[in-house]
């Protein structure tokens, strides 16, 4: 099964949050962490418009970590979290294998 963990660069409210150091620890890395210590997902899958984001988690996770180029299309504020998720598991060619949640 796959984790889903779709973050983008841009943030209304909080610039960088998904990156922003708590505790010495990007933020992200919280739930990414959090996922892999569950021991249930053979995969974390990232959608994502950020360089940073990507060079942070395949530093951290390495071969564990799948990360999806979010479409031109998909990128913004008012996209639909389902537009992105149905993009995901077509790029994944899965069906209903994956859990996703946010970083946040």
């Amino acid at each position: 099964m796959y984790a889903l963990l779709p973050m983008k660069e841009h943030s209304e409210r909080i610039p960088e949050k998904n990156y922003k150091l708590l505790n010495n620890k990007a933020f992200f890395f919280y739930i990414a962490d959090t996922l892999k210590a569950a021991g249930l997902f053979s995969k974390l899958v990232i959608d994502t418009d950020s360089e940073k984001i990507e060079y942070l988690a395949k530093k951290r996770f390495g071969e564990w970590v799948v990360i999806i180029e979010r479409a031109k299309e998909l990128s913004g504020d008012y996209v639909p979290m389902n537009k992105i998720i149905e993009y995901d598991i077509n790029v994944l060619g899965i069906d209903n294998e994956f859990f996703q949640t946010h970083s946040t």
